[in-house]
């Protein structure tokens, strides 16, 4: 079953991922040269790549953002 963790800012889900070490050197070095925490810099991240590469995949609709599914 998932967790989910509920806070005022609402509810969110554990993604996790394996990376090779070179890149998460890289990306831990980006997030303290960005000045946001970790978790935030890397769910930026995420949102963000997720939505570019569903846009190049074809793989949602152009007008389509996360709210479709709640």
């Amino acid at each position: 079953m998932e967790q989910v963790i509920t806070t005022k800012r609402g509810n969110f889900g554990f993604v996790r991922v394996t990376i090779p070490m070179s890149v998460k050197d890289t990306m831990l070095n980006w997030c303290k040269q960005s000045g946001m925490s970790k978790a935030e810099f890397f769910r930026v991240s995420l949102m963000m790549g997720a939505i570019q590469l569903a846009d190049q995949m074809k793989a949602k609709d152009s007008h389509e953002g996360y709210t479709k599914n709640g």
